[in-house]
């Protein structure tokens, strides 16, 4: 079968970088120097038994430095599986992004998400939490939730992923304002489709 070229639409790029938050990245004798636009942590949720979609994998770790191409400060970026467990699957440590030379890593995040989704099929995969306990603040450069600022990407088959009931009940009062930060990409067979701000996943 031959494979199809999965391409990130580069007008849904534009979009969510566009929509990423700006903010002053610095001073001169009181005088703004100049101003950033990005989102201030990247936090990626993968559906277990992904493993042999690392094309698209690579396609959405560089298309990342494109929605952070305005970006004037340093990011994480983390990596979350999801399946049949009680937490978020994780290896305990981040990418520490902003940087010029940053977008070397596109490849190796792209493994990364592969082998935390791994190749155990799961049917009706959960996701628990939006971040996982950790008593060690240092194993994500002190970060300890998930922030208004930043940018959610969640992987997954079409009609496979779902929210924990618990976890809605959490977050039910900033439901809206996780929505306008996520992005949801879906596998159908051969097909993907990238849908940014999905409604219906938080319902």
């Amino acid at each position: 079968m031959e494979k199809i070229r999965i391409i990130f639409p580069s007008r849904l790029i534009h979009k969510i970088s566009q929509d990423s938050p700006s903010y002053q990245a610095g001073e001169i004798y009181g005088r703004s120097e100049e101003y950033g636009r990005s989102y201030k942590c990247i936090s990626i949720y993968v559906q277990n038994g992904l493993y042999d979609q690392i094309e698209l994998f690579k396609e959405i770790s560089q298309s990342i430095f494109k929605i952070q191409s305005n970006n004037k400060r340093k990011y994480p970026l983390l990596v979350f599986g999801f399946g049949e467990t009680e937490h978020l699957q994780h290896e305990k440590k981040y990418f520490d992004l902003g940087y010029a030379n940053s977008w070397h890593d596109a490849n190796k995040i792209a493994e990364t998400i592969a082998r935390i989704s791994g190749n155990k099929r799961v049917n009706n995969a959960i996701i628990p939490e939006l971040f996982p306990k950790a008593d060690i603040r240092s194993l994500y450069g002190g970060k300890t939730k998930i922030e208004q600022d930043d940018l959610l990407i969640i992987i997954g088959k079409k009609d496979e992923v779902l929210l924990d009931e618990n976890l809605k009940k959490k977050i039910s009062l900033r439901i809206n304002k996780l929505m306008k930060r996520t992005l949801l990409v879906q596998i159908n067979n051969n097909d993907v489709t990238f849908n940014f701000r999905p409604k219906d996943f938080y319902n």
